[in-house]
């Protein structure tokens, strides 16, 4: 069960002098629940026009990235759990995000895949008024 903001729970960190969300201990790797950017709106669109649930594993992906600010991450099936994504979807995003060339993956047998986003190159687009 998902908690809403109202429900959320704050600590105060004396070195930032501010309230900050307390980490879920059941999330992966203790890293906060939230989504961070700038996360590019032509790779949103590019990964919303993929089938099942790759826009869903990306923008976790994007979470990882910003949360832990690393390049290369790893993403545990634990991460997608939340939003009923399993192994086997999992993998199957991970496919469709390749393909689409918006990730690059390092196999390993028996390991987690190293994932890294791909940033796309700015297209720009003609605002001349009519």
């Amino acid at each position: 069960m998902r908690q809403t903001r109202a429900e959320q729970a704050y600590s105060w960190d004396k070195e930032a002098r501010t309230y900050l969300p307390v980490i879920d201990p059941g999330s992966a790797e203790g890293i906060p629940l939230f989504l961070r950017g700038p996360i590019p709106w032509q790779w949103i669109i590019r990964a919303s026009e993929l089938l099942g649930k790759a826009l869903v594993v990306g923008l976790c992906l994007w979470r990882l990235k910003c949360a832990t600010k690393k390049n290369a991450i790893l993403l545990s099936n634990v991460e997608l759990e939340p939003f009923g994504v399993d192994r086997a979807a999992k993998s199957r995003a991970f496919a469709a995000l390749e393909r689409a060339g918006l990730i690059s993956i390092e196999r390993h047998r028996g390991r987690w895949s190293m994932v890294t986003l791909l940033e796309l190159s700015v297209i720009k687009h003609s605002c001349a008024r009519r």
